[in-house]
């Protein structure tokens, strides 16, 4: 059995993880710079820019922004692993909630 990591060594571990620069860090000096010079360069027009830091976050970040009740999403059986989980997850919350609402309604 080994012990669990010290804080001082996750500490350690996190700071150097962000120095590195890895890409699933949000909020890096480049993200915090690129943002407002995107906002700039777009438009007055753009509202705001959000950077994210993996495809996942960009793809249920769009979809829960653009999509309403009722809508529908073609979503291919070949779109990558994480992407397809959370679509399913979000689908199978989505019909489980009808269901809820349905029987409220039909219990007044």
């Amino acid at each position: 059995m080994t012990k669990p990591e010290g804080g001082d060594a996750a500490q350690r571990r996190n700071a150097a993880d962000l120095r590195r620069g890895q890409y699933f860090h949000p909020g890096t000096p480049t993200t915090a710079a690129l943002e407002p010079a995107l906002v700039e360069f777009e438009s007055s027009a753009c509202t705001g820019v959000a950077l994210l830091p993996s495809g996942l976050a960009a793809i249920s970040t769009a979809l829960l922004a653009m999509l309403r009740a009722g809508d529908h999403v073609l979503v291919t059986d070949n779109c990558d692993g994480p992407t397809r989980k959370f679509c399913d997850s979000v689908s199978d919350l989505i019909a489980d909630l009808e269901r809820a609402f349905a029987a409220l309604a039909a219990a007044r």
